[in-house]
């Protein structure tokens, strides 16, 4: 009973300070934005498409390269029993 006296004092003086902040107008040096504000394209979309894919085509390549190493190592070393076969008698 007693915290909804609480709620029921500072709820309004917090949606006050809400309308309050609200309340502005827009400055009167304000322009709205425009397809005229976006940047320009410049240059040949095909170099940079280019250029980007030859660096993921080595990201790939690299991460590739390493799991497979490091599943190679795994198996050559015997840390780890992929289960391929079944476990051998003793």
């Amino acid at each position: 009973m007693q915290s909804s006296f609480v709620f029921r004092r500072i709820l309004p003086s917090a949606v006050r300070q809400c309308k309050r902040g609200m309340a502005g107008h827009a400055p009167t040096h304000y322009k709205p934005p425009s397809m005229n504000d976006l940047p320009v394209p410049s240059g040949s979309w095909q170099e940079v498409y280019n250029k980007k894919q030859t660096k993921y085509n080595i990201q790939l390549l690299l991460g590739t390269g390493f799991f497979i190493g490091s599943v190679a190592y795994a198996m050559m070393s015997g840390d780890i029993d992929f289960n391929l076969a079944p476990p051998m008698k003793n």
